[in-house]
């Protein structure tokens, strides 16, 4: 059983009729992989406020990457579609206060810029892991 007590996860387990709680205050960041204190993990933007996916270097350069990827890119022309949904600005409207303007999509190993994307489009492809094989078996399942 898991007890969420501000900055540290408290782990209750039983052993031989004592109750052992044992501190967890370290996490491992899904991008660097290294285990780092909570306290290096921002906290969701959800209600629960759970420790970030990345640590805060990580995210700071994500960040980074970004910012300079979008002053460089081209600015995606007023008739622009999302390639993969065929959504025009238009046509994206409708689903979500968030998803209002193009997502920046880019090669996370590489950092070059890809294409502007719908955010329902780029968050299916990060999903994936912007995984080829994985698309690939993705669209054999949906096949049948």
């Amino acid at each position: 059983m898991a007890l969420v007590l501000d900055e540290e996860i408290w782990l209750l387990t039983k052993t031989s009729l004592r109750l052992i709680i044992v501190a967890m205050t370290t996490k491992t960041c899904g991008i660097c992989l290294t285990v780092k204190p909570l306290t290096e993990f921002g906290r969701d933007g959800g209600r629960h406020g759970y420790p970030r996916y990345e640590c805060k270097q990580c995210a700071r350069e994500q960040s980074r990457t970004l910012r300079t990827i979008k002053k460089t890119a081209p600015v995606p022309a007023d008739n622009h579609q999302c390639p993969i949904c065929l959504r025009d600005h238009a046509g994206m409207q409708g689903h979500s206060t968030r998803l209002k303007s193009w997502a920046c999509d880019h090669d996370h190993a590489t950092g070059l810029f890809r294409g502007w994307l719908c955010p329902k489009c780029n968050l299916g492809l990060g999903n994936l892991g912007d995984d080829v094989d994985r698309l690939k078996r993705a669209i054999d399942y949906l096949k049948g």
